[in-house]
């Protein structure tokens, strides 16, 4: 399987997936929300520009943040 992003259209970004079925390949596309997992929801992130979710259990990455779009995962991502 190889996947490539394909911009925004219709205000739904989406992934453009290559699946191997044998012999022949098939291009699936699919609604696409980035994501991060954080240690910390106080890390600076604009909870504006995103859905923060806490994760249960004991692992170190505690947090999910859902962005909109890969425009809004973007801006946060070359923040830091």
């Amino acid at each position: 399987m190889a996947a490539e992003h394909l911009s925004e259209k219709k205000g739904q970004d989406e992934i453009l997936l290559f699946v191997r079925q044998g012999a022949e390949t098939e291009q699936v596309r699919e609604p696409f929300s980035p994501f991060l997992w954080l240690e910390d929801k106080h890390l600076g992130i604009d909870a504006t520009d995103c859905d923060v979710q806490s994760l249960l259990g004991h692992n170190p990455l505690k947090v999910l943040v859902r962005f909109r779009s890969w425009k809004e995962f973007q801006k946060v991502r070359f923040q830091r």
